[in-house]
């Protein structure tokens, strides 16, 4: 009996899904929600809101947050807890007047694009500093301000998953506020949560038009 409840529900989706795959072949994009997987490995998560405004220029928000509680503290993340959000504005500008780069059945683009826009992250951190005679937990609060220029070239599949491959350069400041003496801790590297300077944008995202 359950597996004849679980066979009816898996049809039941499947048919749902060709239905919305059916519907959305006519179609034209006005709005894409997708997520960028490569933030998981700072333990966080950002979505990406895409509308269209005219024929070639979008308006993109990503909100993101972080959360990340290591019981087991042992060093390897440099902090035990982590809490943390941030928003991104971009404006993306469809470059227009380029031969199709993908001619497979099923494909369609959106083109290649150039974006540009304003980012902004607190981080909420806390961790321990361990000398030779005792440990203390302490706690730091980080501020970080950035613009981003990217290119990027997104396409879809059956009109209704989006790919989205993008690079650029990017611009990052930090303002850190701790209770210990480890500022650096943090700041010491491009993917650090406090990092200052110059950062390479190298990414992926994959969603779903609307």
């Amino acid at each position: 009996m359950k597996i004849l409840i679980k066979t009816l529900i898996i049809i039941t989706i499947l048919s749902c899904l060709c239905n919305y795959v059916q519907a959305q072949e006519t179609k034209t994009h006005s709005k894409i929600i997708s997520f960028t997987p490569q933030y998981m490995i700072k333990r966080g998560l950002m979505m990406n809101i895409d509308t269209k405004l005219n024929n070639n220029k979008w308006f993109q928000i990503s909100p993101q947050i972080y959360l990340a509680n290591n019981e087991n503290y042992n060093g390897g993340d440099n902090y035990n807890e982590l809490i943390g959000f941030g928003i991104d504005f971009h404006r993306k500008i469809i470059v227009n007047n380029i031969p199709k780069m993908l001619t497979f059945k099923g494909i369609s683009e959106l083109g290649i694009y150039l974006s540009y826009g304003p980012s902004y992250n607190f981080f909420y951190l806390n961790y321990f500093d361990d000398d030779e005679y005792n440990s203390a937990q302490y706690h730091t609060n980080i501020h970080k301000l950035g613009g981003d220029v990217m290119i990027g070239y997104q396409f879809f599949i059956k009109k209704i998953l989006s790919i989205d491959i993008y690079t650029g350069l990017g611009i990052r400041y930090s303002f850190i506020e701790s209770e210990g003496e480890q500022e650096s801790l943090f700041s010491d590297s491009y993917i650090g949560f406090g990092y200052t300077g110059n950062l390479m944008l190298l990414g992926i995202r994959f969603g779903l038009s609307l």
